[in-house]
């Protein structure tokens, strides 16, 4: 995570698993989304996850997903 225009960073990771493809990126409202797509591990399949953050991307929280959904590829935000 960078505060100042990627001058500096910092780990903002606590909470998302093994999970290697992060695709997208969104605020809701006082929500942080990241999606993160399907991907491989050893070769077995790593479902696609979606986490949020109430915390500016401190901690993170796996969100639920509709069921039988495992390779989410896109976020939309209803305003």
């Amino acid at each position: 995570k960078s505060i100042d225009d990627g001058l500096t960073w910092k780990p903002a990771h606590k909470g998302i698993d093994d999970t290697r493809y992060a695709w997208e990126i969104r605020w809701a409202g006082n929500k942080l989304f990241l999606l993160c797509v399907r991907g491989w591990s050893l070769d077995k399949p790593v479902p696609g996850r979606l986490y949020f953050s109430e915390d500016e991307a401190v901690t993170w929280k796996k969100a639920a997903l509709p069921e039988g959904v495992t390779a989410p590829n896109d976020l939309l935000v209803d305003p």
